[in-house]
């Protein structure tokens, strides 16, 4: 289980990444995050930003709309 959730259900883009950008400011170096979000572009976009702040992408997976990412800080 990760340290902090965040759930950005029925958010489109670009809020939920705006949303993970807010709480990594947050977020304890060694600490998790879970991240879950139903946009469809989401998988893609957390990839992404992962790549971009270096912030490692332990897991991702998707169940029908709704992607789970967790990523560390």
């Amino acid at each position: 289980m990760a340290d902090v959730m965040l759930d950005c259900k029925g958010l489109v883009c670009p809020l939920p990444i705006a949303k993970v950008q807010k709480q990594a400011r947050e977020m304890q170096t060694g600490k998790t995050l879970e991240v879950v979000a139903d946009c469809a572009s989401f998988a893609q976009d957390i990839k992404d930003w992962c790549a971009k702040t270096n912030h490692p992408l332990i897991s991702i997976n998707s169940v029908g709309a709704v992607t789970k990412a967790v990523l560390k800080f």
